[in-house]
């Protein structure tokens, strides 16, 4: 039982990694649609700043517009531009309009793939393959771009790597719950040879959820046990082999100690004069100063 304990543990951390990438690539969504609408702002109000991280087509049409309505200064229009008949600025205004559209379907995108909607994801993933190849297409190869096309590649890469992230998420957690499932079977059954827990035992209030953002104060492994002592969101838990046995819920922090009495030891953690802790039959076995 120590060994699926520590299985599913490990398989916990590894869902918390994969949760990351997951919503760092949701993340670098938002980044897209910021700097784009920056550097739309930036070129209407004629500044010369350029920032990266930006999608290209919503900038190009604006560019566009603003050539086709005569808004580049008259030394500009020479040569083949010479006879070039200018749009009236309905078009420039309509234009920004569209680019600033085309940019809040990136926020749409990073909104609606929460909750493990990775459809969102892959959509987002093939419009910003297309403004990578439409910056070729129409901006060609520019060393000027060069910057462009390295962030774009990381944007690419980041989603592609999110999209992973999710496919690899649901198969583990598949895992974990099939596995939890069982040591909740071997935990229940009183006649089970490798039933670790005494009728003194404390009785755990639920399962751990790794699968949520947490702040890991201190872990530690003791007596085939490995305990864990994090915050999630405002509430404090003593996790012990994958479960949640005390827990304290607070916005703000103050001392504390939260307590279980598992295989017969009594394992205590908590909060004591800025300094976290984790004892066993009232030894200190991990301790760290709380900075913040």
């Amino acid at each position: 039982m120590k060994h699926s304990s520590n299985n599913v543990f490990s398989k916990n951390i590894q869902l918390q990694s994969l949760n990351f990438k997951y919503n760092s690539a949701r993340g670098n969504l938002l980044l897209v649609f910021l700097f784009t609408i920056i550097n739309i702002l930036l070129f209407v109000t004629e500044s010369n700043v350029y920032f990266l991280f930006s999608a290209f087509l919503p900038y190009f049409i604006v560019d566009i517009a603003y050539l086709l309505c005569g808004k580049y200064p008259v030394e500009f229009y020479t040569d083949e531009l010479s006879d070039m008949v200018f749009f009236d600025d309905t078009l420039y205004y309509i234009a920004i309009v569209i680019a600033v559209v085309m940019a809040l379907v990136y926020v749409l995108a990073w909104l609606l793939s929460g909750k493990n909607r990775v459809g969102w994801l892959i959509f987002s993933l093939v419009i910003f393959s297309v403004d990578t190849l439409l910056m070729f297409i129409l901006g060609g190869f520019q060393f000027d771009y060069i910057f462009d096309i390295i962030f774009h590649a990381l944007v690419i890469l980041s989603l592609s790597v999110g999209i992973k992230a999710h496919f690899q998420r649901r198969a583990l957690e598949a895992e974990i719950n099939e596995e939890t499932l069982q040591q909740s079977n071997q935990y229940e059954d009183p006649s089970s040879i490798e039933n670790d827990y005494s009728l003194h035992d404390t009785q755990p209030l639920r399962v751990a959820d790794f699968g949520v953002k947490s702040r890991i104060f201190l872990q530690a492994d003791s007596y085939g046990m490995i305990i864990c002592y994090r915050r999630v969101k405002k509430t404090n838990e003593l996790v012990i082999n994958n479960y949640v046995y005390d827990d304290t819920t607070g916005f703000i922090e103050t001392d504390h100690s939260l307590n279980a009495i598992v295989k017969g030891h009594i394992i205590s953690v908590g909060l004591s004069n800025q300094r976290s802790f984790i004892s066993v039959d009232g030894i200190i076995i991990a301790t760290k100063i709380r900075w913040f």
